[in-house]
């Protein structure tokens, strides 16, 4: 009964943290500043061009959907969670101390 017990409560806390959000976004920040990425390539010609949608983690509202200007000029392994590491409003920044900014 105990292990029936602690399997369930697992699965809660597991589902509670989700790491995956809504059309193939991933968890992106932590606690209060957390929201969900999904980033893809461009149609455009211009290699610093990505598209993608940030969403609300609370009700997974599109907080910010469209055009990102990347601040270097080589490109990036944007299907790759583990790269994005926070989302400020304005910019979504990288771990190499770039970012994605969203054009408004």
């Amino acid at each position: 009964m105990k292990s029936l017990v602690l399997a369930v409560c697992v699965i809660l806390v597991s589902a509670c943290d989700s790491s995956s959000g809504p059309n193939g976004s991933w968890k992106v920040g932590k606690d209060n500043s957390a929201v969900y990425v999904f980033i893809e390539e461009n149609d455009s010609t211009d290699d610093r061009i990505y598209k993608g949608r940030v969403y609300s983690v609370v009700d997974e509202s599109v907080i910010f959907e469209g055009n990102f200007d990347y601040s270097r000029h080589t490109p990036i392994d944007y299907s790759n969670s583990e790269i994005y590491m926070n989302w400020d409003g304005e910019r979504l920044y990288l771990n190499d101390n770039s970012f994605l900014k969203a054009v408004r």
